[in-house]
């Protein structure tokens, strides 16, 4: 423990070797005395005419054996490391040259990641060097024809990055002649402090339920509204909406102006995770309607939210910088997808789009609602998901019995975007195309707000605010 805690602090490498004596002394020497006082014990308890003189000869024995075992182990632990540095001394020496960090002269043996951190070189290392994470990847400039071919792990990783013929894995190299290698991910943080590992034990893949809302109309409502009054009502706005994400066991990830993000699944079963982000959807739209009811007369129109919930594998984990400190996100393709349905709610007149994908994971089933068949931009399969114009309607549309097959509306949504544009849109997102009906009848439309049944033949209004 003492040497886990102490090796990435400067010095410990010169007291390495006494602590490590002292660690092999001192239960040895704990171990005798507990022998010999246990003798010396015993002997104190006997009557002297019962000791005999074989019982003295015996007990001197067994102390001539455990003085000449500790001494023994005391002696081979001497030799060993005397050995040792002797072998270091005596043992051809390679050079390795570090682009930007100098050269270095050392006994063959040692991987080049070991050597980074032997001489506090700054380098990436996420998995600790077991060849999983590429981060300490490395060019080889020259001596790459003296080094052992990638073994299958290596390999397999470095075909996976499409990395060139000269990159390879630092902790996977041992050199034995004359190496050239340049960083190509350098890290101003050390591989072996707790910080660095903590990092790494929250990266990973997972199946999570994202959801994405934002508010409707929002450049129209900021245009008409005092800069004091606007904060004020984002404050309120973002404090109902993390009370009701927290209460459900979300974790919010990002804000986007208007808008935010929310994981649902970082504990627990899938099943749980898209359930309680569908109630938490819910719970967001209740707040909206109760904003309205409070502030009132004081808005110029009424808040409108749109949001999208899927369920996929994601990846999550943590950026950490001098400057914004350290953030735990979200990032994937099923991040992308919630976004893209988050667009689509103001376009077929719906608070809620749910992908079915969610739908089944939660276990539930909705009666009497309207399946929108979306095609996205980047994905060969188009995406079917269900809309609910309001709170209540998604409630009263809970049926654990079962449900009847949803009713299909083609429509086609923009590709999800990588990132989110400031301003995009007029809402903080990028516009989607409104999305046209493919067939001639009229099929069961998603019950709008406020708003009259349209034609599936008819566009959608390009007004967001309507």
């Amino acid at each position: 423990g003492l040497h886990f805690t102490l090796r990435s602090r400067d010095g410990y490498e010169r007291w390495r070797d006494p602590f490590l004596l002292a660690a092999i002394l001192i239960p040895i020497l704990a171990l005798i005395g507990f022998a010999v006082g246990g003798r010396e014990a015993g002997r104190m308890t006997m009557a002297p005419d019962i000791i005999t003189d074989a019982q003295i000869v015996m007990f001197n024995q067994n102390v001539t054996w455990a003085k000449t075992i500790f001494y023994g182990l005391v002696g081979g632990f001497v030799a060993f490391v005397g050995i040792r540095e002797i072998r270091v001394r005596t043992t051809r020496q390679i050079t390795v040259r570090f682009v930007g960090h100098g050269v270095r002269k050392l006994a063959p043996g040692a991987t080049v990641l070991e050597m980074f951190r032997r001489f506090g070189i700054p380098h990436a290392a996420l998995c600790g060097g077991r060849a999983r994470c590429a981060t300490c990847r490395v060019l080889v400039l020259d001596g790459g024809d003296g080094l052992p071919p990638p073994g299958p792990n290596e390999a397999k990783l470095l075909r996976r990055i499409a990395a060139p013929d000269r990159v390879r894995l630092a902790c996977q190299i041992r050199p034995r002649d004359d190496l050239q290698v340049q960083i190509l991910l350098a890290s101003r943080l050390n591989p072996t402090t707790p910080s660095q590992l903590e990092t790494d034990a929250n990266i990973g893949k997972r199946g999570l339920t994202v959801v994405v809302a934002d508010l409707r109309a929002f450049s129209d409502l900021s245009a008409r509204q005092l800069p004091q009054e606007l904060i004020g009502l984002l404050n309120r706005f973002f404090d109902e909406m993390a009370q009701a994400i927290t209460a459900h066991g979300g974790r919010i990830d990002a804000f986007y102006g208007d808008g935010f993000m929310a994981v649902f699944g970082l504990e627990g079963t899938p099943a749980r995770s898209a359930q309680t982000a569908i109630a938490a959807a819910a719970d967001i739209v209740r707040a909206v309607e109760a904003l309205n009811r409070e502030f009132g007369a004081a808005l110029p129109l009424p808040l409108r939210i749109g949001i999208g919930i899927h369920s996929g594998q994601a990846i999550t984990g943590a950026v950490e910088n001098d400057s914004l400190g350290r953030r735990d996100i979200t990032v994937g393709e099923t991040v992308a997808v919630a976004m893209q349905l988050e667009l689509a709610t103001r376009r077929v007149l719906a608070d809620i789009l749910v992908s079915e994908d969610t739908i089944r994971a939660s276990g539930r089933s909705y009666r009497g609602t309207t399946s929108l068949k979306i095609t996205i931009r980047g994905r060969e399969k188009p995406l079917s998901a269900v809309g609910f114009a309001s709170a209540p309607e998604l409630a009263d549309a809970v049926d654990d019995s079962g449900a009847a097959e949803p009713t299909l509306i083609e429509a086609t949504v923009a590709a999800a975007p990588d990132a989110v544009e400031a301003g995009a849109g007029g809402d903080g997102f990028a516009p989607a195309p409104v999305p046209e009906a493919t067939t001639s009848e009229e099929p069961a439309p998603v019950k709008p707000r406020r708003t009259p049944r349209r034609k599936a033949t008819a566009k959608a209004p390009d007004d967001p605010a309507s």
